[in-house]
């Protein structure tokens, strides 16, 4: 059957999405769109006085004497009576029992649990006593789940958990005050979470992060908001790699913002990071020993047009054992970021909390960036860290202590923003930032997308754009058919 979806439905904003992750995630969004001829909609409506099991549901009425098809008062029996394919459509109120998927979709058949379009249901489980083991949405050991606009709040333990679970997305959802850590994957592959609202997780427990994925292979966290969270905001962890963290907003977490420990083949591009509500770091690299049973060293990390201010350094590298042979960073690339106000700590823009010169291998460069305001220092050091690493074409405040300038360094009293007080860090028109930079080959936009580079290469986030430079967005009512 042919499928037209236009950009008034759920699935049409997780699509446009996907145009922008990589390959894996667009196989996994896709499926969103594999509808066979047998698949069913089945409904989800709390405000039903009792089932309408004979196809008699009516939309329009929320109630039975229709003829839309199948509708439950809960989740349970609704997910009972799934196959492969089906769409189950959640319509708006508040849930008192959790989600727990207990089957899998097909690769080509995906299980759907999408919002009714224009409702935003909620699943509330604020009459559970805390820390018993329920979660609010349970997708684990299932495949092929697709999540979407559904909310999840004051949960007796994680907002969402997908431990050994394959191929699920989860978009447009809101997770917050849950007891332990809110949106949680484990042992898992394939992973997409996208335009998410994830806050004031860990309200009682310390159990996993606000968002927490762990030996996962292969994840896209998008376009979500992270904030408020009594511990970690984003957390990659043990393991996971091939990974993609990008155009977050990540703030005011009791922790670092994003966290990278003992992870490998990560992108952390285009995020919006500040304010950490402790003194540390916005961004923190990392190598545990005490749970990091597998061994893992951090590698192979690419940071990039990230914008960085209001804490207690912007980057901070840190390991537990120094004497551990896996606590080695290598091939860390800090390029085009802007990395500024950073007033909460001494330890600056960069800093290497307790790592010595054996803790760095090969590879490691900062590049591209705007250091400027940092307390203490732009760049730190402890134990010539700092030497393993390749440091040209950044600009620094003059007065800002640093270890080292690097090469073909720009220093400078000109404030290089447009308006600094108001954290608003696009360049000036008369910014020292403008074409001191080196471009870099596998980096070809900003943090918005302006293509880099516009003319010469500009260092930190953003490219320095005028009228006759800026892009022009795509058409918003564009429509897929397969």
């Amino acid at each position: 059957m042919n499928t037209v979806i236009t950009t008034s439905s759920s699935v049409a904003r997780v699509v446009r999405r996907a145009c922008c992750l990589g390959s894996f995630a667009v196989v996994v969004l896709l499926g969103l769109l594999r509808v066979s001829a047998e698949a069913k909609v089945l409904y989800v409506d709390g405000v039903l006085p009792a089932d309408c099991t004979s196809g008699n549901y009516s939309v329009a009425v929320r109630a039975c004497g229709g003829s839309d098809g199948n509708a439950y008062r809960t989740f349970a029996p609704a997910i009972s009576a799934m196959q492969a394919g089906d769409v189950l459509t959640v319509r708006g109120g508040t849930y008192k029992d959790p989600l727990n998927i207990n089957k899998s979709g097909t690769s080509n058949a995906h299980l759907r649990i999408v919002a009714y379009a224009g409702e935003s249901p909620i699943i509330d489980l604020s009459a559970l006593a805390k820390g018993t083991g329920t979660n609010g949405i349970n997708a684990s050991s299932q495949s092929y789940i697709d999540i979407d606009g559904i909310g999840v709040r004051n949960s007796p333990y994680y907002g969402i958990k997908g431990s050994s679970g394959h191929y699920i997305t989860f978009t447009n959802g809101e997770v917050g005050y849950s007891y332990h850590g809110g949106v949680i994957f484990e042992n898992a592959s394939n992973i997409v979470v996208s335009g998410c609202n994830v806050h004031h997780s860990n309200n009682g427990g310390t159990a996993m992060e606000a968002m927490s994925f762990q030996t996962v292979n292969q994840f896209q966290i998008t376009d979500c908001d992270v904030h408020d969270n009594g511990k970690e905001g984003i957390d990659a962890k043990y393991g996971s790699t091939n990974g993609v963290i990008s155009g977050n907003r990540s703030y005011a977490n009791n922790g670092p913002n994003i966290y990278l420990d003992a992870v490998n083949f990560i992108q952390v591009s285009r995020n919006i990071c500040h304010g950490t509500a402790s003194t540390k770091a916005c961004i923190g690299l990392s190598i545990e020993s005490t749970y990091n049973t597998g061994g893992y060293s951090t590698h192979d990390i690419l940071i990039d047009n990230n914008v960085v201010y209001g804490s207690g350094a912007g980057v901070w590298f840190w390991v537990e054992s120094t004497s551990a042979s896996f606590s080695v960073f290598s091939n860390i690339r800090i390029e085009y970021n802007t990395i500024a106000d950073n007033t909460l700590n001494s330890w600056g823009g960069i800093y290497f909390l307790n790592g010595g010169s054996a803790n760095f291998g090969g590879g490691n460069v900062i590049r591209d960036n705007v250091f400027w305001a940092n307390s203490g220092r732009a760049i730190g050091d402890s134990g010539g860290a700092i030497q393993t690493f390749t440091i040209d074409h950044n600009l620094f405040r003059s007065g800002d202590a640093t270890a080292t300038t690097g090469s073909s360094a720009m220093v400078t009293s000109s404030n290089p923003f447009v308006n600094e007080g108001a954290h608003d860090y696009h360049l000036s028109s008369n910014s020292p930032a403008q074409n001191i930079g080196q471009s870099v080959s596998d980096i070809t936009t900003d943090i918005v997308g302006t293509p880099r580079p516009s003319g010469s290469t500009d260092v930190g986030a953003y490219e320095y754009v005028t009228t006759s430079t800026v892009s022009v967005p795509p058409p918003g009512n564009l429509h897929i058919v397969p």
